[in-house]
Order: C-alpha cells, then structure tokens, then sequence
C-alpha cells in the first residue's frame, strides 16, 4: 500500500479514536449527572414517592417516542441513502413533529386524569407532560449533529439537559418543604424540556437550508452514483410519506423502551409504589451500564452503518464480527464486576432504605452481557430494508416482557420483574442472532455491478 494512502488510513483510524472517547466521554459525563440527579432524589424521597416519580418519568420516557415517532433513526437512513437530496423530507418532517407531539400530548393528557392513578401520581404526570416533547427534541437534535459529524456538539447536548436539572433540583431541595418536593421535581423537569424544544425547532429548520453542513456525501451538488433516478426527485413529501417511512424506526425504539421501563412501570400499579422505588434504583445502575453499548452503536456508528450497508457491505460485516467479540467480553467483566459490588453499591449510592434493591442488581446483571452483544449483532438490522423484520422481532420481546411482568409480579413482586427482563433480554438476542444468520446474504453479499465487474 502507497504510504499517503497508509497515512491517510492511520489519520482516519485516530479520528474514529478521537470521535468515540469524545462521545463516550461526555455520555459518561451526562450520565453522571442524570445518575447524581437520581441519588439526589432518593435520598432526598423516601421510596413511595420515589417509585411515583420513577415510574411517571419511565412513562414519559416511552411516550416521548411517538413525538417525532422515529424520525430521528429515519433521518439517518434517508441522508445516508440519498444524500443531499434527503433535504426535501425536511418540511414534511417539521409538520409531522408538531402533530404527532400533539396527540401524544392529548392521549398522555387523558391517562393522566382518568387513568387510575392517585392524586399525586396525577398532578406529578399533569405537570411532567412537557417533558414528553423534551426527551423527543434530544434525539431529534442528536441525530441532526450526527449527519454533520459535529461530535462537540452532541457531547454539550447530551451534558446540557441532565446539568440543569442538577442544578435546579438541588436548589429547589434547599428552599422547598418536603411535602412539595414532588411538584417541584415535575415542574423542573418541564422548565428544562420547554428550552429543549425551542432549541430543537431550529435545528430541524436549519436542515432544510444552505447552512446545513452534510457529511460523508460530498458537495451539495452530488447525488449518489447509487441511487435510482426515481430517489432524486425534488418533491416535497407530505406528512403522511413521512410519516409511512418513520413509523418503523418509531415502533423500534418504542418497543425498546417497553421491554426496558415496562417493569417500572407495572410494578406501580401492581405492586405500589415502595416496589416501583426499590426497582427503578437498581434500573438507574443497570441504565447508567447500558450506556457504553448505546453510546457507539446509536451516536456513532449507526450514521456510518446505513452508508456501509450501501457501498460497502464488508465493511459492514468487519464492524459486526469486531463489535460483537468486543461487547461480549466488556459485558462478562461488567456483570462480575456487579455480582461484586451489588451488596455494597446500592445502599452505598441510595442509602439504607433502598438495601433490598441489592438482590435485584444480583438478577439484572445477568443481562449486561446479553444487552451489549444484542445491541451488536441487532445493529445491521437496522440497515436497509431490514428496519420492519427487526421491528417484528422486538415486538415478540415486548410481548413476552408485557405478559410475563402481568403473570410474574402479583406473585413474586420485584424478584419477579426482574427474571423477567433476564428472560426478555435473553430472548432478543437469540431473535436476532438467527435472523442476522438466516439474512446473512441479504446483509453482507455485495450484488452491485461494480462488485461483480472486480470478481470477474
């Protein structure tokens, strides 16, 4: 190999370097602080109040997908595919935000007050709604920075929110009496998410503009050589185009996020609030483990997965093999790592109220290694037109997860929901194991005339 194009190869392999421990680095940063929020909190509420807010804001966190309903993976997939030419979702992409927001907003609205909830569980999800629409301008903000690699950008996003709810919390606990601290959590949490959302709104404004700066697909003026005539068309699609082509993005994520928080959330009106308490602390630390996985695969390597499942397939099958080995081992010296510390971590971090939350860190950790190597070999079935298949396979997940929490949990409370995740995580991962390998053609096997003319 030339030595320029060696240079260049070690030039792009330290930039790869350099953008991963950027993000990483202040994903551990955001995490941090969202993780000191939630020992500021349960230390600051005894475990009722804390399973209220835990499993309010779980609810939240999975609504907030249908505010957007997967635009931001969608967005990913058409600008790795078409380019340039993508801009012309933009406008229809605005439109269908402010719709979908609304009536999630509306049906959110209505559980909160006819639901069965108790009065404080009610005025706490009245007062949190705004946050619906906050969670959602995060990742619809990330994804816009992603397709202009502005890595900086998306290490402040992501540290931004989570240090001013800091603030404003431990503030609010100097000046306000115990019986409003509840409020005064929810109100917070919306003050935040209001400038989140006006943040946002520019942003997705600007990707329709000449100030939008692409990367990975040359100058303005470049259409992918790979792309059909009918994919350079410069009409404007309508809601309902964009809404067709998120919708599986959308259902991806939220189907994620019920086999995630579901337990969270069933636990409370299952099992009462002291149960979703003691669970949601040993959530926070499994949450806070998660972060590596989701950190690489959806801030950095999904962008680049969508251009390699195009033009360069074996690429895509290297970054598969290499995750893969790489996730599976990080995760079995994470989950020893937990068996270790869980007796001393949790009551350490939330105080002695929460000790019990100890065994069910014991259970959990057993999904670490499965979550990171499902998140690896899951990843490629993302790409192309996979998006529908994967979305089949996690909707069995939250079904399984769903029934199991509802058969599981009246008998064997938290113990219960956490076999359960156990089960559902081990069960995703088989999912998509045999579908990788039963589309394994489809995913790696360059079939472009160009691939065919180099093997002639």
């Amino acid at each position: 190999m030339p030595l320029h194009k060696v240079r260049q190869l070690l030039l792009n392999r330290w930039r790869s370097l350099h953008q991963i421990a950027l993000l990483w680095g202040s994903s551990i940063i955001a995490a941090g602080l969202a993780f000191l929020t939630q020992l500021v909190l349960a230390r600051h509420l005894d475990p009722a109040t804390y399973g209220i807010f835990g499993s309010s804001l779980a609810l939240i966190t999975m609504l907030s997908q249908f505010s957007g309903f997967g635009l931001q993976g969608f967005w990913l997939k058409a600008f790795g595919q078409e380019g340039w030419t993508a801009q012309r979702w933009v406008s229809g992409s605005l439109h269908f935000v402010v719709l979908s927001t609304a009536i999630t907003l509306l049906v959110f609205a209505a559980w909160a007050q006819f639901g069965p909830n108790d009065d404080t569980t009610r005025i706490t999800l009245l007062l949190m709604a705004p946050s619906i629409a906050g969670l959602a301008a995060i990742e619809l903000t990330i994804s816009k920075l992603q397709l202009e690699e502005r890595y900086i950008f998306i290490s402040l996003w992501q540290i931004s929110p989570q240090a001013a709810r800091l603030i404003l919390i431990s503030l609010a606990f100097l000046f306000v009496s115990s019986a409003h601290r509840l409020a005064w959590i929810a109100i917070i949490y919306t003050i935040v998410a209001v400038g989140l959302i006006a943040v946002t709104v520019k942003q997705i404004i600007e990707m329709g503009a000449p100030g939008f700066d692409l990367h990975g697909h040359g100058p303005r003026s470049a259409v992918p050589a790979y792309l059909p005539p009918a994919s350079s068309i410069t009409a404007t699609p309508t809601i309902g185009t964009v809404a067709r082509e998120a919708w599986p993005f959308g259902l991806d994520v939220i189907l994620y996020l019920a086999y995630l928080q579901i337990s969270n959330v069933l636990l409370k009106y299952l099992d009462g609030n002291e149960a979703a308490g003691l669970y949601y602390a040993a959530f926070n630390i499994m949450n806070a483990i998660y972060l590596l996985p989701i950190v690489l695969y959806t801030k950095f390597l999904l962008s680049k997965q969508h251009r390699w499942a195009r033009n360069d397939k074996p690429r895509l099958l290297s970054s598969l093999k290499l995750g893969s080995a790489a996730m599976l081992a990080i995760g079995v010296v994470a989950m020893l790592f937990i068996w270790l510390v869980a007796p001393y971590l949790v009551p350490l971090l939330f105080g002695h109220k929460y000790a019990n939350a100890s065994s069910l860190l014991d259970i959990l950790a057993v999904c670490v290694p499965l979550r990171f190597l499902s998140t690896s070999v899951g990843s490629v079935l993302s790409t192309g037109d996979h998006m529908r298949h994967r979305v089949k396979l996690k909707t069995i997940c939250a079904i399984v997860c769903i029934v199991l929490n509802v058969a599981l949990i009246p008998h064997y409370g938290t113990t219960g929901a956490a076999v359960v995740t156990v089960i559902t995580e081990l069960t995703l991962l088989l999912l998509f194991t045999v579908s990788v390998l039963r589309r394994y053609d489809q995913l790696f096997t360059d079939t472009s005339p160009q691939a065919a003319e180099a093997h002639s």
